[in-house]
């Protein structure tokens, strides 16, 4: 079970750093948009939004 809440945590950072990147270099900050704390609470809800699906992914592994 422990293992599986490591994959978990795991695969939300790694989505999470993931579509941060993504939008960090998008087209939309090269003119000008800031990256601040708005992009980063965004991406925040969306991996929380996404955590139950990566979870069944998780559990569907079978280990």
């Amino acid at each position: 079970m422990i293992a599986k809440i490591i994959q978990l945590l795991a695969l939300c950072i790694g989505f999470f750093i993931t579509v941060s990147l993504i939008l960090y270099c998008s087209s939309d900050l090269r003119r000008g948009v800031e990256f601040g704390s708005g992009f980063v609470l965004m991406v925040g809800l969306l991996t929380l939004v996404l955590s139950p699906l990566f979870w069944m992914y998780v559990e569907g592994r079978g280990e």
